[in-house]
C-alpha cells in the first residue's frame, strides 16, 4: 500500500459549491480544545453529477442555518474549505462520497436559483453489517426482516413524523435496526415487507453512535423484495474481481452460496439470537441477548471482525481466579473516572469528590480441564460496578482487608463456570495491540449438571 493511501488529506479553499440536501443530522455537542462545549451539525449534499459531500457546520453558524436549511432543498455555499476523504482513514468515505466541506465564519449560503433533482445512482457493492463502521451514506445490504413494528408517530426537536422500525439480519449473522421516517418508502414497506421477507436495502444512511449504529431509509434509498436469487440485480451477482487499491472487507457482489446461507438462517431465525450492531438504547423493545459463545469462539469472532469498538457478547467461561492485589484506583465519586491528581476537578463531570474504585481482572479458561492444564488462558477486566456486585463488598471495604481476608471472600467465587455478558474489541493500547480486550459486565453462575 502506498504512503498516499494512508496520508491525511488536507483542506484547501473552495470558492463555491451547490448541492441538494439529502441528509440533515440532529444538533450534537462536541468538546473544544479549551474544554468548553460547542455545537455541530452534519449535512450530506448531492451535486448535479450525483456525487456527495459531507458538510460540517459549527457553533454560531448552526444556530443561523439549522432551521432554514431543510432536506431536499438546493443551496449554494461560498468561501468554504474542502478536503478529499481517504478511504483508508475516513469512515465516511464511500463510492459516492469522496469529499468533506467545512463551513467557516467567512462562509455564506443562500437558496440556489437552480434546483438539483435527487439522483439515485447505480448500486454496485453489497456490504456485510460488520462493515457498518466504515459506511455513512452509501450503504447497501441484502437481508431479511426479523422484526417489524407498526407505523407510529414520533416526536423530536425537528417536529412530528411517521416512523417505521425494523430489525433485519444478513449473512454475517448480525442484526441492525432500520428506521424509515416520513418518506415515500413508508407506504412501500407497509405493503411489501413482512417478517422473513428478504430484500435489497440500498443507498441508505448509517447513523453512528458511540455504542453502535443504526440504518436510516431516506428518499434516495432503493428497496427491492428478493424472492429468489434471480431477483438480485445482475450487476450485484457474485463477482470475483478484487482491487489492490481498495480498502479491505469490501464485497463486490452477492453469491448464490451467500443467498442460500441467508435462506437457511431465516429458517432457524426463531431459535437464534443474533448479535446486534445497533446501540441498545435506540430501540425500546430491543434485546441485548446474543448467541451464547464459548470463550474461544468469542475471541475468534472478535479477531475475525477486527472490531475497534465494543460489541456485546454472551459467553460461557470457567473463572479460575480473581485478582486481589493492586486492584484499586482513585476515581471520581460521581462518574468513577480515574483521577491522576489530588485537589482537581474531574475532567468529565467537574466533581471534586473522590472514592476508591475497583480495577480488577479475572483469569478465564474455556473449560475446567483447560484451567487444570493452564491451556488457552484469557484475562478479562471486570467493570467497576460489576466487581462490587460480584464480590459483595465496596472497593473501600475490600481495600481495608488484608490479603488473607480477601482470599476468603473470593474463594467461593473462583473455580466455577459462569455465563458472562462481556464487551469485546481489539485493543488499541500499544501494550496489548492486536489482542482481544474483554470487559465483564455481568456474571451468572452456571449450575453443573
Amino acid at each position: 500500500m502506498s504512503s498516499n493511501n494512508i496520508q491525511k488529506r488536507e483542506f484547501v479553499p473552495l470558492e463555491e459549491y451547490t448541492g441538494r440536501i439529502i441528509y440533515k443530522s440532529f444538533k450534537k455537542n462536541y468538546h473544544k480544545r479549551d474544554g468548553t462545549k460547542g455545537t455541530i451539525v452534519i449535512f450530506v449534499l448531492q451535486d448535479k453529477s450525483g456525487d456527495e459531500v459531507k458538510l460540517v457546520i459549527f457553533d454560531k453558524q448552526v444556530d443561523d442555518c439549522y432551521d432554514k436549511m431543510k432536506e431536499n432543498e438546493t443551496w449554494t455555499f461560498k468561501n468554504l474549505q474542502i478536503r478529499e476523504l481517504n478511504p483508508y482513514q475516513d469512515k465516511e468515505s464511500s463510492e459516492m462520497m469522496k469529499s468533506e466541506i467545512k463551513f467557516y465564519h467567512e462562509s455564506t449560503y443562500s437558496p440556489s436559483k437552480e434546483e438539483i433533482p435527487l439522483i439515485i445512482l447505480y448500486i454496485n457493492k453489497i456490504f456485510p453489517f460488520t462493515f457498518c463502521e466504515n459506511l455513512l451514506n452509501d450503504a447497501n445490504f441484502i437481508c431479511f426482516c426479523l422484526e417489524i413494528e407498526n407505523e407510529r408517530i414520533s416526536s423530536s426537536i425537528r417536529g412530528k413524523f411517521q416512523e417505521i422500525e425494523m430489525r433485519v439480519v444478513d449473512v454475517s449473522r448480525r442484526s441492525i435496526i432500520v428506521r424509515c421516517f416520513s418518506c415515500k418508502w413508508n407506504q412501500w414497506i407497509k405493503e411489501n415487507i413482512k417478517v422473513d421477507t428478504v430484500f435489497l436495502l440500498g443507498r441508505c444512511h448509517i447513523n453512528h453512535q458511540p455504542e453502535g449504529r443504526y440504518c436510516i431509509i431516506r428518499e434516495g434509498s432503493y428497496l427491492k423484495v428478493i424472492n429468489s436469487y434471480k431477483d438480485i440485480p445482475q450487476h450485484l451477482a457474485c463477482q470475483d474481481t478484487e482491487y489492490d487499491d481498495m480498502p479491505p472487507n469490501m464485497s463486490y457482489g452477492f453469491s448464490q452460496d451467500e443467498y442460500n446461507l441467508l435462506i437457511e438462517m431465516r429458517k432457524n431465525a426463531a431459535h437464534t439470537n443474533f448479535i446486534s450492531v445497533s446501540p441498545p438504547h435506540c430501540r425500546k423493545i430491543h434485546s441485548q441477548t446474543a448467541t451464547i459463545f464459548s470463550l474461544n469462539d468469542y475471541i475468534n469472532d472478535v479477531q475475525i471482525n477486527n472490531s475497534k469498538i465494543d460489541r456485546t457478547y454472551c459467553v460461557f467461561a470457567y473463572l479460575q481466579r480473581i485478582q486481589i492485589l493492586n486492584c484499586f484506583y482513585t476515581g471520581c465519586a460521581t462518574c468513577k473516572k480515574k483521577i491522576e491528581q489530588d485537589n482537581c476537578k474531574c475532567p468529565k463531570c467537574k466533581d471534586t469528590k473522590r472514592k476508591v474504585c475497583y480495577k480488577t481482572n479475572a483469569l478465564l479458561y474455556e473449560t475446567q480441564e483447560d484451567a487444570e492444564s493452564n491451556r488457552d488462558s484469557h484475562w478479562a477486566y471486570i467493570s467497576e460496578s460489576c466487581a462490587e456486585k460480584f464480590i459483595g463488598k465496596t472497593a473501600q471495604e475490600f481495600q481495608e482487608m488484608d490479603e488473607q481476608q480477601r482470599s476468603v471472600v473470593v474463594a467461593p467465587l473462583s473455580s466455577k463456570k459462569y455465563q458472562l455478558v462481556v464487551k469485546g474489541k481489539i485493543s488499541d493500547n500499544p501494550k496489548y495491540l492486536g489482542k482481544v480486550w474483554t470487559t465483564i459486565c455481568e456474571l451468572t453462575p452456571v449450575e453443573e449438571q
